[in-house]
């Protein structure tokens, strides 16, 4: 029927690290990931998610932030 699913069960099991390098006075580099785990009956999956993101102070207004995940 419509709207209608089956409850597949499934565990999850993530962990995180990341390690913050100050390049200067005003810029930093935030380095990372989190690598995921799922467990669904007899199978397992696992990812890597890097992150990464840095951030520069332009001045005591302006900052440039760019990341990516």
């Amino acid at each position: 029927s419509y709207g209608a699913s089956k409850a597949i069960p499934t565990q999850e099991i993530a962990l995180y690290l990341e390690d913050e390098i100050h390049l200067n006075s005003d810029a930093k580099l935030n380095i990372g990931g989190r690598l995921v785990t799922y467990f669904q009956k007899d199978d397992r999956f696992v990812f890597l998610e890097p992150r990464i993101s840095f951030n520069k102070k332009v001045n005591n207004r302006y900052a440039f932030k760019a990341s990516y995940t």
